[in-house]
């Protein structure tokens, strides 16, 4: 049975819980449920529906749905031992060899050739703002992510393709909304050793430097940043998108972002899926993410994500998620978010240039 969005809707609770020691102190607050989503970006339905045949993620152990902590074991989950595979150097979404422990499967990343900004930084990801996000100010789902950049810095494709677009959007919507992203430029790829097109949009541009039909390779100058359209301020709005350069194709860019090349740090990233028993993505408002050493102890400062936001957005095909980040300095992690009074936790292990999958399966309490 395919996953399907979390229709349900839980009344608001909040729970204060020490996890694993006193430094992790995990506040959460659950959110309304989500619903599907589906239609053309030229027109876009008031509630679109959509149904995503998706093939299975490998469920280990998943059966058993008890937490691995509750808000009175007062220890964390053992860190399992675990031999990373080799890092794919080509991109792919179907026949990847996987690896798992009990409660978590690594990937080799469907990296794109590199990041989209020439600068020395690489274009550091706005985790502020994520993919899937919400703002009050513009309560739609944020369908990319943002790349700091100054204005004026060079915009480069991030892999080799053809230039489909190459303009604006006052007469033709690629957003929400006309003259959403400005000047932009969507790429099309269709890489030998990938199974499927994909597309990449690169938005609110200052100016363009390619034109429709061009063929253009990865690390070729397509723009420089600017703050056209509905930018707050200069960056890049980065989005992938999957089959078809619509809205409703969208995948979280941060799947597909390779390490930033000029970064001292071995980085990963961690995907996750918070599921009830029918299979329905689940709303979760605080997920800590808290760097653990070998021992189990802390060992940096917590991080906080949370599940995807909205009714328009897509999981990934192969990791099929709902929540996810990159650029994590490849180490252990303990994961733990609190969902109907009971606190859920994983220990996980992210690896250099790779996707580490995490997937929680949460019931009412008996």
């Amino acid at each position: 049975m395919p996953i399907q969005r979390c229709a349900r809707t839980f009344p608001g609770q909040s729970l204060a819980v020490v996890i694993g020691c006193p430094l992790i102190v995990l506040a959460a607050f659950l959110a309304a449920g989500c619903q599907s989503t589906a239609g053309p970006v030229e027109a876009i339905p008031a509630d679109p529906t959509q149904t995503l045949v998706l093939p299975a993620l490998p469920q280990p152990n998943l059966a058993a749905a008890t937490p691995r902590l509750s808000p009175t074991a007062g220890q964390a989950a053992s860190t399992p031992t675990f031999t990373p595979i080799p890092s794919s150097p080509t991109p792919a979404l179907v026949d990847e060899e996987v690896e798992c422990q009990p409660d978590w499967c690594v990937y080799p990343a469907h990296f794109l050739a590199q990041r989209p900004l020439a600068g020395s930084d690489g274009g550091p990801v706005d985790h502020t703002y994520p993919y899937a996000a919400l703002r009050e100010e513009y309560p739609k789902p944020h369908s990319g992510v943002e790349l700091q950049a100054p204005a004026g810095e060079v915009v480069v494709a991030a892999a080799p393709g053809r230039v489909v677009v190459a303009g604006n959007d006052r007469t033709f919507r690629y957003g929400y909304v006309r003259n959403f992203y400005g000047r932009l430029v969507i790429l099309e790829h269709d890489l030998p050793s990938f199974d499927t097109l994909f597309y990449t949009l690169y938005a609110h541009l200052e100016q363009i430097d390619v034109a429709a039909g061009e063929e253009v390779q990865a690390g070729q100058p397509i723009g420089r940043v600017g703050a056209t359209g509905r930018a707050i301020g200069p960056h890049l709005h980065f989005e992938v998108r999957l089959r078809e350069p619509s809205l409703k194709t969208t995948r979280n860019p941060e799947l597909w972002l390779p390490p930033d090349p000029n970064s001292t740090l071995a980085v990963g990233i961690l995907a996750g899926s918070i599921l009830d028993r029918r299979g329905q993505f689940c709303p979760v408002e605080t997920i800590v993410l808290q760097p653990l050493i070998e021992t189990g102890e802390p060992e940096g400062k917590e991080m906080y994500l949370t599940t995807y936001r909205g009714t328009w957005w897509n999981e990934d095909d192969l990791y099929q998620e709902n929540f996810a980040t990159g650029d994590l300095p490849a180490g252990i992690y303990q994961v733990s978010f609190v969902y109907l009074g009971q606190v859920w936790s994983r220990t996980v292990e992210i690896f250099p240039e790779q996707v580490t999958v995490v997937r929680f399966v949460v019931s009412p309490p008996d």
